[in-house]
């Protein structure tokens, strides 16, 4: 199976791509590779890496692939709220379009990378229920990962099987 992981030389992406490798899959890598200069390792040179903006993804990088991770864009809410604009961009906009193409080309799941910011703030230290619990997204980025999200699943078909993960702030070792 063939796995394209957006985001692959982020925080999680380079850890994830080692572990898929390891399990057998075939991995391409998409990033930008906007804040390569601060790993602290070299990548693995033994798979495919397009080092391109998420926002100018084309048919032809996707062809053969079978599932998308999709951990691409800018990656929290202070960032978001540097350039709401921007976030919307990438976060949104480069997220559907992502997906529209993936779709087309028939890539069967698309796992996307969302966030708990969606939830808001709470004023309760109560534990939240993923299905029951309101969303109040507030920033930037949390609006731009809400939509997203929804729109991936409006578009979630048995020929398309969408995930959405929400991490909350993600944490470790570098």
């Amino acid at each position: 199976m063939k796995v394209m992981v957006t985001g692959e030389r982020g925080y999680i992406g380079s850890v994830l791509v080692p572990i898929l490798k390891e399990k057998g899959y075939e991995v391409v890598g998409y990033d930008s590779g906007y804040f390569s200069e601060n790993l602290l390792e070299q990548f693995d040179e033994d798979y495919l890496k397009i080092t391109k903006d998420i926002r100018d993804i084309t048919r032809e990088d996707l062809k053969g692939v079978d599932a998308i991770i999709h951990l691409a864009g800018l990656s929290n809410d202070p960032l978001g709220e540097f350039s709401p604009e921007l976030t919307e961009d990438i976060n949104y906009h480069g997220t559907m379009r992502l997906a529209e193409m993936a779709k087309d080309v028939g890539v069967s799941r698309f796992v996307y990378a969302s966030s708990q910011s969606m939830y808001g703030i709470s004023d309760t230290c109560n534990e939240l229920d993923e299905d029951d619990s309101e969303k109040n997204p507030v920033t930037a980025y949390a609006i731009a990962k809400w939509n997203a999200e929804q729109q991936l699943h409006s578009m979630s078909t048995d020929d398309f099987v969408v995930t959405s993960l929400r991490p909350s702030t993600v944490f470790g070792a570098s």
